[in-house]
């Protein structure tokens, strides 16, 4: 048997709207989502450009401020410590910025020391 002729398809004006609201609807899609990115950074824009611009305004409004002195209990910690790792017996290991660590190795250091001291000095 014979296959029957096929016939060209007909389009109709059915087909042509629908293909038409198809490809309009794609492209409200794509153009609203595209609007919205711009729209999104550019608020993003706007709103570094006003922080910077507060910024700059701060910066220019402050007196700029000398360092204030480490108080007395923090300054003694640090040179406490700089004499610790000055010290050619000390070698500073996890536990070095514990609390009272640093203070009990310069105990300790200033023993060895003066220990040391007595011993090379001459008797008489």
């Amino acid at each position: 048997m014979p296959s029957a002729p096929q016939r060209p398809r007909k389009h109709t004006d059915e087909s042509f709207v629908i293909t038409a609201v198809t490809i309009g609807l794609i492209s409200c899609i794509a153009l609203g989502y595209l609007l919205d990115w711009y729209l999104e950074n550019r608020n993003t824009r706007e709103m570094n450009r006003a922080k910077t611009e507060v910024y700059q305004q701060y910066l220019h409004n402050t007196p700029s401020q000398q360092p204030k002195p480490l108080p007395e209990a923090l300054a003694e910690r640090l040179k406490v410590r700089d004499q610790l790792l000055a010290h050619p017996a000390v070698k500073p290991g996890p536990g070095f910025t514990a609390p009272g660590v640093q203070s009990t190795g310069k105990a300790i250091i200033d023993a060895i020391d003066l220990v040391q001291d007595r011993q090379a000095s001459p008797r008489f």
